[in-house]
């Protein structure tokens, strides 16, 4: 795992806990802020606006949280409700991996509507935590990426209310969405913690983790699931958004090393 942002993850932060049962607030959502960032190109994505809460992270198993190597949802010390993943899919800091074998394997099946909504989910902290690295970042590689983020990102939500309207898909929260929202919020404790010389390899890292989950957790479980064609289309789409996100993150951070 990444040096710089697992030594922040083990701090000790203490994360507001999200049970599996947590709020639906970020249903009224939809309508994200406005980012006054470079926009570029987003592919079969329209441009949009960012949002408030969401996204991911995914990391080896922390030393502040509980160990989510285990079936089920297990609690962190200290962090939120994680669900557990198995091998490298566990969580840093008690949050657990979204798509391991030992954690959403054994669930329910998710409906369209909790799909949706996990996937806007994990746009939104995308977003809210490149909007951090926007006042942080020093590096113009890193800037770039989090302009990037941005973006492209917020082209993403706006796809997804789009879609909602169109298909007359409700998003309805559900324990994917919240662990991601959780997740996102101990980044972005953990990004505002990072000493001013460590920040840019610090969120480079994070976006690693929180990409390479979301690519896992569309692979394995948003896209099988899906039964709306337009929601595998707009899946689809967001898995070759994430997976060159996670490649250009990588290079990133061999430059920066």
């Amino acid at each position: 795992m990444s040096r710089q942002f697992l030594s922040y993850l083990t701090m000790g932060l203490v994360v507001s806990a999200f049970v599996a049962c947590g709020s639906d607030d970020d249903d009224d959502n939809m309508s994200a802020q406005t980012s006054g960032t470079t926009t570029r190109s987003t592919g079969s994505f329209p441009t949009g606006s960012g949002g408030s809460t969401g996204a991911t992270t995914r990391g080896p198993t922390g030393t502040t949280g509980a160990t989510n190597n285990t079936q089920g949802t297990t609690q962190g010390s200290g962090g939120a409700t994680g669900i557990g993943g198995s091998g490298g899919m566990s969580g840093a800091a008690g949050l657990g991996g979204a798509a391991g074998e030992g954690g959403m394997a054994g669930a329910a099946a998710l409906v369209d509507e909790e799909l949706l909504h996990a996937a806007r989910t994990a746009n939104i902290g995308e977003v809210d935590q490149a909007e951090v690295a926007l006042l942080r970042a020093d590096d113009p590689l890193v800037v770039d990426f989090a302009e990037m983020m941005v973006a492209e990102h917020s082209s993403a939500i706006a796809m997804a209310q789009s879609l909602a309207d169109s298909e007359d898909l409700t998003p309805k929260s559900n324990p994917i969405s919240r662990m991601l929202q959780a997740e996102s919020e101990q980044v972005i404790l953990t990004l505002e913690a990072a000493s001013d010389e460590e920040f840019d390899l610090v969120y480079m890292e994070s976006q690693v983790t929180a990409h390479e989950e979301v690519l896992a957790l569309l692979e394995d479980t948003l896209i099988p699931q899906a039964d709306n064609a337009a929601l595998e289309t707009y899946l689809s789409t967001l898995r070759v958004h994430v997976a060159e996100h996670l490649e250009s993150a990588e290079t990133i951070i061999e430059a920066l090393e």
